[in-house]
Formats: structure tokens, sequence, C-alpha cells
């Protein structure tokens, strides 16, 4: 019976600690290139504007210091246009982004992350080169986080991102504007993290 107790505290040793699965919640803003670019006796853009950003991120331990895991991304913002000089706003432009990350350690406080996912535009109005419906486009992003922990539990977050998708409507093809444009988006947010 000796060989008992010792093959429990073996086993309890053996046996892999918890996993600490976290939950963060960010808020930020995004900057967009422009969504068209078109020169029709004159230049026509259409931009849409700084736009507030909410992410939900859940992660999970990969090994090794790596994290894997899911994030959403909501932003809002004025769609605005310039032609030629003459600047108006065409309703609000909602974007929701959805990417699956892994991130790695660099330095104690700093990680890097890299992901792929989708990016879906829903404007307020389906008009203009929405009028034939919003588009849903592949994407890819990368990044930097610094985190500081305050309890056990709780962690204060920041994140840069970069990501890239290329951007076209039905409408656009519809009228034979057969280019993809590519668009930029850079996105800063501030959250709080906490481990289960």
């Amino acid at each position: 019976m000796r060989i008992l107790p010792g093959a429990l505290v073996a086993l309890a040793l053996a046996a892999p600690l918890p996993a600490q699965t976290t939950l963060r919640l960010s808020a930020g803003a995004t900057q967009s290139t422009r969504l068209v670019e078109d020169n029709l006796g004159g230049t026509i853009e259409l931009t849409p504007a700084i736009a507030p950003t909410i992410a939900l991120q859940v992660s999970h331990p990969a090994g090794r210091g790596y994290r894997v895991g899911i994030e959403a991304r909501v932003a809002s913002s004025a769609l605005e246009v310039d032609d030629n000089g003459a600047a108006d706003e065409l309703g609000t432009l909602r974007t929701l982004e959805v990417m699956a990350l892994l991130d790695g350690p660099i330095a104690r406080d700093v990680h890097w992350h890299a992901g792929v996912g989708a990016i879906l535009y829903r404007p307020s109005e389906e008009t203009g080169i929405f009028s034939e419906g919003a588009p849903t486009r592949w994407q890819v992003g990368a990044g930097l986080t610094w985190s500081r922990p305050v309890s056990p539990s709780l962690t204060v977050v920041a994140t840069g991102r970069y990501a890239f998708h290329p951007f076209t409507t039905r409408r656009l093809d519809t009228l034979n504007y057969g280019q993809f444009q590519a668009v930029h988006r850079v996105g800063l947010t501030l959250g709080v993290e906490r481990s289960f």
C-alpha cells in the first residue's frame, strides 16, 4: 500500500495545470484607407472616417508562451466622399471583423500577434456602391500587444493592429469597375483581460 500514495503524488505532479483561458474587452479607434478611388472628370474618393471600435477576444495557451484565440471587432463611422474637392457624408458605415489569432512573446510585457479572418461591411443605407449588397472580404492582420497585470486575474492591455483586405462590391462589378481596391486598416485599442 505504500506504492499508492507515491503513485498519487506522481500522477498529481504529471497532470497538467489548469490552462488560463482569457477574456479581453477593449475599446479604441480604427483608421481605414479609401474604399474607392476613381477619376471621372475629377477625383472621387470614398473613405470611412476614424471609427470608434469595440473588441472582444477569447484566447487559450498553446504551449511555450504562445496563445491561440478568436477576436470580434465592431467599428462604426461616417462614410465620407470627396468629389473633386467637395466633401460630403453618405451615412454610417459599420464593420464587423472576426479573426483567428496566434500570439507569441517578444519581451515580458510585449507580444506579437498575427491572424486571418473576415470583415463584413454593413452600411446604414444600401445605396451607391452598396446598392446591390454589402460585401464580406477575407483579411489578414498583425500587430503588437503590451500588457501589465494589475491583479492575479486582471491585466491591462494595449494593442496596435494592422490589417489588409481587397475591396469591391457587386455594384462596382456591375459598373465594370474591375479592380479590387487595396484597403489598409490600423487600429489602436486599450482594454482589460481576465483569466479564468
